[in-house]
């Protein structure tokens, strides 16, 4: 999860302050948020936190269809926030500003 929260901030990042966007950082955030979402993310929150350190919230599984789909959209471009891989600008898109 460490991975995936790295990758958010990063991309969160160039969207406050669009100075900082570099393409090859888009591209690993972008890629690692994919392989770390989907099936993936579904399967490690398959059961309850373990550790009490977890901040994981125990509605995960109460709400285990939502939380799947929500996995799923991350996962699969286009989504929202994340253009094709093939399309990833070399300067920060209007959208940024």
């Amino acid at each position: 999860m460490k991975g995936m929260a790295a990758a958010v901030k990063t991309i969160s990042g160039m969207f406050k302050d669009p100075a900082t966007y570099k393409a090859s950082e888009f591209k690993w955030a972008a890629d690692t948020i994919r392989d770390k979402s989907g099936s993936a993310l579904s399967a490690h929150f398959a059961s309850e936190a373990a550790s009490p350190q977890s901040k994981a919230r125990p509605n995960i599984l109460e709400e285990r269809d939502r939380f799947d789909r929500i996995a799923n959209d991350l996962r699969d471009p286009p989504s929202r926030w994340m253009p094709p891989r093939r399309k990833i600008p070399d300067r920060c898109p209007p959208a940024c500003a």
